[in-house]
């Protein structure tokens, strides 16, 4: 399978492919756009703001919808735990 996504605007174009399935989603001007590497989210929040805590929406690619409820926290000031996968970055 191989996914094709087009974001113009607020608007994200997504193609599946074999059989060129497309579908549009509206993406909400809170929405992240999930990467693994690249996460200025993240440093905005917890870098700069110093938040605890953080709750976001994210446009999932695989199911073209908006998930709400990825969620981030800051334990004891230290870390970023990734809550549905468990994995952790330490500062």
């Amino acid at each position: 399978m191989k996914i094709q996504i087009t974001i113009d605007g607020d608007r994200a174009q997504i193609t599946t492919m074999p059989g060129d399935i497309k579908k549009e989603v509206v993406l909400p001007p809170d929405v992240i756009l999930g990467n693994s590497v690249w996460t200025p989210h993240l440093l905005k929040d917890f870098g700069e703001k110093r938040l605890e805590t953080k709750r976001y929406k994210e446009l999932n690619v695989i199911d073209g919808e908006i998930q709400d409820g990825s969620r981030w926290i800051r334990p004891s000031g230290k870390s970023i735990t990734w809550i549905q996968d468990i994995s952790v970055w330490v500062n």
